[in-house]
């Protein structure tokens, strides 16, 4: 096992510690109930673990036999747990004694993408279970391994007991880490670029969920320069239970997934977030919506790949191709969509007026085939709406890998992030 473990502290969810008195107490209520029933689905504390009060009957000759036995037959059981104080397999897979088969599978499906325990164990732990004539006798092999434990001395004992409890912790907080972000699905992408809402909203860790309502009210009536986005983001906060939600994503995405040096690129990026320049529309559209930004990207990569001649015509550039047919956008309605094929008649009629007349260059050329072509179109005009945000994004993912003169560049002033972008973008 080559897991790291680590000591965590985190706020918890499922205390009762929530101000509800405002607008969002229902659905408050609500979600953290869904919360909770899906924590208990997937989280099981060791209720199969040694008791420290634990006594035998059995023979200690009887006993070491029986754990030789064991070592022969299955050494990895041997070895997780008594060496290594792993949680059982039933506490792994969140799962009792008992369990049906679908239950297990749907559970080893989930610890399989959302666990802190190494997959080798994971897999060991499904194929005992899902076995029912080895479920039997790893069932033996427990009380065996509890006969084992009184016989350890206390030191031996609490040792081992230390590592099991870091496990079960350890565990818990991956598992709550993992619904959170299935329930909040852009705020890892988000605080990876710098993006802290706690810190961009100034909303302090010791802050009770009145001074959030406080905040909120102060920055309706600011005029401050970042006080939209200060009130956007202050208002996904109204709702109690994320306003705790997040406290606790911090405090464990940090805590699992961060070192010293990880820790200070971050931080530092959280200092100058106010330099990407991402406006009220990116943080309304893009940063704070639902839709995944993973799949965004994945989108994004997938156009410029098959349509990297696109870039010079897209944000932060100046020029369209709807300019270079000198086609006014702004102001026309011509809908892409199905229902509006007369609109799109309407345009391709236009379209085909204005190449007329332009003089034929690879540029206008370029230009007519992309636009005559409603997917192409279609894909165009998504980028033209996303491209400069998504950039900025990916950008910022894969910042903390390239020269560190960008970022230096973009905090002391002397490039606009969207010069940089232009720059890099001919690099990749």
């Amino acid at each position: 096992m080559n897991f790291k473990q680590k000591s965590l502290s985190f706020p918890d969810l499922s205390d009762d510690q929530m101000i509800s008195d405002y607008n969002y107490e229902e659905i408050a209520k609500i979600e953290r109930e869904t919360f909770m029933k899906k924590l208990h689905t997937f989280f099981l504390r060791d209720k199969y673990w040694p008791k420290i009060n634990m006594e035998t009957n059995e023979r200690k000759i009887k006993i070491y036999q029986e754990l030789k036995h064991f070592e022969k037959s299955h050494r990895d059981w041997v070895y997780s747990h008594l060496d290594y104080g792993c949680p059982t397999f039933y506490s792994i897979l969140a799962v009792d004694i008992n369990v049906d088969m679908m239950r297990l599978h749907e559970n080893y499906l989930f610890k399989q993408q959302n666990s802190c325990i190494p997959s080798d164990i994971i897999e060991e732990a499904y194929k005992t279970i899902k076995k029912i004539e080895l479920r039997k006798k790893y069932n033996r092999f427990l009380k065996m391994f509890r006969n084992y434990y009184t016989l350890l001395d206390e030191d031996e004992r609490s040792e081992l007991d230390k590592k099991h409890s870091e496990w079960q912790y350890n565990e818990r907080a991956k598992t709550m880490l993992s619904l959170i972000l299935e329930r909040q699905k852009n705020w890892e992408v988000l605080y990876l670029i710098g993006l802290n809402l706690y810190s961009i909203s100034k909303i302090e860790p010791n802050y009770r969920f009145s001074d959030v309502v406080s905040l909120y009210k102060k920055y309706l009536k600011s005029r401050a320069k970042h006080s939209k986005i200060q009130v956007l983001i202050t208002k996904l906060f109204l709702n109690p239970f994320v306003f705790k939600e997040y406290k606790v994503f911090l405090s464990i995405y940090t805590s699992i997934f961060f070192d010293d040096r990880k820790d200070q690129y971050i931080t530092k990026l959280q200092k100058y977030w106010h330099k990407f320049n991402f406006t009220i529309n990116d943080f309304s559209d893009i940063l704070l919506s639902n839709e995944p930004l993973r799949e965004k990207l994945t989108t994004y990569q997938s156009i410029i790949s098959r349509n990297y001649n696109w870039l010079e015509y897209l944000p932060p550039h100046n020029k369209t191709l709807y300019e270079v047919l000198n086609i006014d956008i702004m102001n026309s309605n011509y809908s892409n969509s199905v229902e509006s094929t007369t609109r799109n008649s309407q345009f391709r009629d236009l379209l085909f007026k204005k190449y007329k007349i332009v003089q034929k260059t690879s540029e206008t050329n370029l230009a007519y085939s992309i636009l005559k072509n409603p997917q192409t179109r279609t894909d165009y005009d998504w980028m033209l709406k996303n491209n400069l945000v998504l950039m900025k994004i990916l950008f910022l993912l894969q910042l903390e890998d390239l020269d560190p003169k960008y970022l230096d560049q973009i905090i002391k002033g002397k490039k606009s992030i969207e010069d940089i972008l232009i720059q890099y973008q001919f690099l990749r």
